[in-house]
């Protein structure tokens, strides 16, 4: 520490930052046929690539505009107040509307993660999607009261699905010496990039079904209600820039 004893305090961000991104799917099919659901080879997303209040067009939601929901940053790949953050580890949570546990399924093992400090021109290779999981999410199951009911009747149960187990802190480390600089200097410009290397396709087992006596009926949702939704958080120590460590 220096002699005026702030420049350089050290102390862990108690709140991450994050940044959700959605893959979305393309259908095929469906009505008369079974229905194929589609991400692309290359599809690729930007967590931290928006800040409240602008487009999420990069994390894969373009013309929605981004709330405190979707992420805390106010400028796309800043830190907050100039801020440098020491950047300790990154966590990658499967949101719980991500309806479409299959999909989610193919999905992971085929998406690459790279992590860049210059908003997209260097990357560092930080391995598959699977070697980053979750602190949070739901888990567990419990009775749905709105799901549909099975012909014979009572409640459906419904599972979560989550990529960790919530309370046991789950995390991967990152390397060391990442240091997310604060704005107008190198090593400012966050993004954490997400990247489907192959496609990925689900098919349905049924094509749609009227109801009729005896027969419940059945559709295959649209491509708008399959998708898979992310939130990237990471964690760090924040260096302190002529100011309490205190946060």
């Amino acid at each position: 520490m220096d002699q005026n004893g702030c420049k350089t305090q050290v102390a862990v961000v108690s709140v991450p930052y994050y940044s959700q991104v959605r893959f979305a799917t393309a259908l095929t099919g469906g009505g008369a046929a079974v229905a194929v659901y589609t991400i692309a080879a290359g599809t690729e997303l930007q967590a931290y690539g928006y800040g409240r209040g602008q487009d999420m067009a990069p994390a894969g939601r373009a013309g929605v505009i981004a709330t405190p929901a979707d992420t805390n940053l106010q400028t796309a790949g800043e830190t907050i107040g100039g801020q440098r953050v020491h950047l300790k580890g990154l966590q990658i949570e499967l949101m719980s509307n991500s309806f479409a546990p299959e999909v989610t399924a193919l999905l992971f093992p085929e998406v690459s993660v790279r992590l860049s400090l210059d908003g997209g021109s260097t990357n560092l290779d930080l391995g598959l999607m699977h070697f980053w999981p979750s602190a949070g999410g739901l888990h567990g199951a419990q009775q749905s009261n709105v799901g549909a009911q099975a012909i014979p009747g009572g409640r459906p149960t419904w599972f979560y699905q989550s990529n960790g187990i919530p309370g046991v802190l789950n995390y991967g480390r990152m390397p060391e010496g990442l240091v997310w600089m604060e704005k107008g200097k190198p090593d400012s410009n966050l993004r954490v990039l997400l990247r489907a290397e192959r496609a990925v396709a689900f098919t349905t087992q049924l094509a749609d079904e009227a109801a009729a006596a005896g027969i419940r009926g059945f559709a295959n949702p649209a491509a708008a209600a399959v998708f898979v939704q992310l939130c990237v958080s990471t964690g760090g120590a924040l260096v302190s820039s002529g100011r309490s460590a205190v946060r």
